[in-house]
């Protein structure tokens, strides 16, 4: 609304303050999700994992042709392939999503190679491809 209103006063008087009130509010507007999406985001994720003492015990995982388990200094997990939403892949790591926004993630460089194929197959055997 505000940068509605300096665009019309922009407009309306072009050699005046408002031209560049309204050029400094759009670069404003641009810059503050692009700042959030490229550099908040890590920002949260660090915090994140420091609070959450869970993520920073070692974690065992293993699969099998009925779910997927970790195992964690608190306790076993045992999630079955049919109660996860999708999957999906890059190079690094290999997502679980158990809902929308919840996924387990398993990153690639502690699996071999045989690991990751045999784990891809009974995913998408299993599992909606995302």
């Amino acid at each position: 609304m505000l940068l509605a209103s300096l665009f019309t006063l922009a407009l309306r008087f072009p050699d005046g303050p408002f031209m560049s009130l309204f050029y400094i509010c759009v670069v404003v507007v641009i810059a503050i999700p692009l700042y959030q999406y490229f550099f908040g985001a890590a920002v949260f994720a660090r915090k994140a994992y420091a609070a959450q003492k869970t993520l920073q015990h070692p974690i065992t995982v293993t699969w099998s042709e009925e779910g997927f388990r970790s195992t964690a200094q608190q306790g076993d997990w045992n999630v079955p392939w049919n109660d996860y939403l999708k999957w999906t892949e890059d190079s690094k790591v290999i997502l679980l999503y158990q809902g929308p926004r919840v996924f387990n993630m398993l990153p690639k460089r502690v699996l071999t190679p045989a690991q990751v194929d045999d784990f891809r197959q009974l995913a998408a055997a299993n599992i909606k491809c995302a």
